[in-house]
């Protein structure tokens, strides 16, 4: 990643924060924080939103992709923790299931803050908050 973000300088070109290949390979600075608040200054307005890969690690023995085939909430929230609170971003899922994998995390996180599934209201409340 110092990698990259060296590169940038020279080039001006912005960096994308990859949160699997940092966890494979945290490289000369294993602070995601502080390396996610670096690539994020690489952006610049025209550039549109500073963009973050987030995956899930497999963990089956033998498997070729080092992405599982969905992405698990908490992997979400501690990037969220992990970004800077001031700077909208965009963020790119990848997962073996693809598009499904969007869905399924929007339902899991749902489950977790809620207690139901997205547009589903459970037999005590009458609203979501």
């Amino acid at each position: 990643m110092v990698d990259s973000l060296d590169a940038s300088e020279k080039t001006n070109l912005p960096v994308v924060f990859n949160r699997a290949h940092h966890r494979s390979y945290p490289g000369d600075d294993p602070h995601p924080a502080r390396l996610i608040a670096r690539s994020f200054e690489t952006w610049r307005p025209d550039d549109g939103p500073p963009i973050v890969h987030l995956s899930s690690p497999a963990i089956e023995p033998g498997r070729k992709s080092v992405h599982a085939d969905w992405v698990e909430p908490g992997d979400l929230e501690a990037l969220i923790a992990l970004a800077p609170a001031d700077t909208p971003f965009d963020c790119l899922l990848e997962a073996t299931q693809g598009d499904r994998a969007v869905f399924d995390l929007r339902e899991r996180m749902s489950i977790r803050e809620y207690g139901v599934l997205p547009g589903f209201l459970d037999e005590t409340s009458s609203s979501l908050p």
